[in-house]
């Protein structure tokens, strides 16, 4: 809901059923030019929709797909000079660049689906006429046409990272082998993508998400809608590996958790996690300027309960009985004109966006 109202444009917008074939759409439209929010869950400012409305009236829709320049795609940001962000004080930043063209034209095979586009009723009427409304940004996806990027603001999309549930990060933390359990599965990618890599392995994913939990079914042996302080497994169960990705941030009390997974762990298993770094230098910046803005996902995420940095996680862990054997660091560097000056500031704190670790059972037990 608080990416809905982040990304709802200045005026009135009205629901569709994503069943909706196109061509019982394109009846009931009036104007010749129509836009269309496939994914709301995206930050774009009233400011950002002004100049990208006012930009297709003055220069004509040009019988093309029209899209704001956003991180659907990586390669758009090349050249372009927009500022890193992690917080909303740097997506208002990245927001108010002005590149030096308006209006970039691509023609290329991408994965990635547009969560919002304005486009002229001719282009739809080249679809399939029973297409449904949803299945439309897949359908441009696999057969790709030219389109045009308006490159004088930036949108931020929360749902549209290409294989940010894929956890290639965490997948190379250790070896993979028997039984795993991950906590918070999700839609299942990291089931997916690690039994691409290791077949024989056996992969139960948990999550409360039941929609998730369908499509996590077709990669994972097993999808257990459960809540992750009540899990629903026998004491005689042990798994090889237990993954927590981006999910002990979520609990009020995540060394409750930690300790319960002690019996569910061989004696020789590992426990792979992923956790924010609330210390990173974006959050530091904000809090200088009296800011701690919430928002849909990464380190100020409105479902986060708990904030920690190293220093914290580490003795969460510690006094839970696991021994930490790696830590990996994913950075985002302080800015150039940054300068410390005092003996005890933890730069590697700073620059941390987030903390990969593994850990066992503390002296083997």
């Amino acid at each position: 809901m608080l990416a809905r109202r982040m990304g709802e444009p200045p005026f009135e917008i009205r629901s569709i059923p994503a069943s909706q074939t196109v061509s019982e759409f394109i009846e009931y439209q009036k104007n010749s030019l129509v836009g269309i929010i496939f994914d709301p869950n995206f930050w774009y400012s009233h400011d950002c929709w002004n100049l990208w409305i006012n930009a297709v009236l003055q220069d004509g829709a040009d019988e093309k797909i029209n899209v704001p320049l956003g991180n659907q795609h990586p390669a758009w940001r090349e050249g372009l000079n927009i500022p890193a962000y992690q917080t909303l004080s740097g997506l208002e930043r990245a927001s108010a660049f002005k590149a030096e063209t308006r209006w970039m034209i691509c023609r290329e095979t991408r994965q990635e689906n547009f969560c919002l586009v304005i486009v002229p009723i001719s282009v739809l009427n080249m679809l399939p006429k029973a297409l449904a409304i949803g299945e439309v940004p897949e359908y441009w996806a696999k057969y790709p046409q030219e389109y045009r990027i308006f490159c004088e603001s930036w949108l931020h999309s929360f749902t549209a990272t290409k294989d940010s549930g894929c956890r290639h990060d965490l997948l190379k933390m250790c070896d993979w082998r028997g039984m795993v359990l991950e906590l918070g599965c999700d839609t299942g990618l990291m089931a997916k993508t690690c039994k691409e890599q290791y077949p024989d392995i056996c992969w139960i994913g948990v999550d409360v998400n039941q929609n998730a939990l369908r499509q996590a079914e077709l990669s994972a042996d097993m999808a257990v809608c459960a809540d992750i302080h009540s899990l629903p497994f026998s004491d005689k169960i042990r798994f090889d590996r237990i993954v927590c990705g981006d999910v002990l941030e979520h609990l009020p009390y995540p060394w409750e958790i930690l300790k319960t997974l002690h019996k569910w762990l061989k004696p020789d298993g590992l426990l792979i996690v992923s956790v924010p770094n609330v210390g990173h230098w974006t959050i530091v910046q904000d809090l200088l300027c009296g800011r701690w803005d919430e928002v849909p996902a990464g380190i100020l995420c409105v479902s986060h309960l708990r904030f920690g940095t190293k220093k914290n996680w580490e003795h969460w862990f510690h006094q839970s009985g696991w021994q930490i054997i790696r830590w990996e660091c994913e950075k985002l560097p302080l800015p150039q004109d940054w300068t410390l000056q005092h003996p005890d500031y933890d730069v590697e704190s700073l620059e941390t966006i987030q903390y990969r670790l593994v850990a066992k059972h503390e002296s083997g037990n």
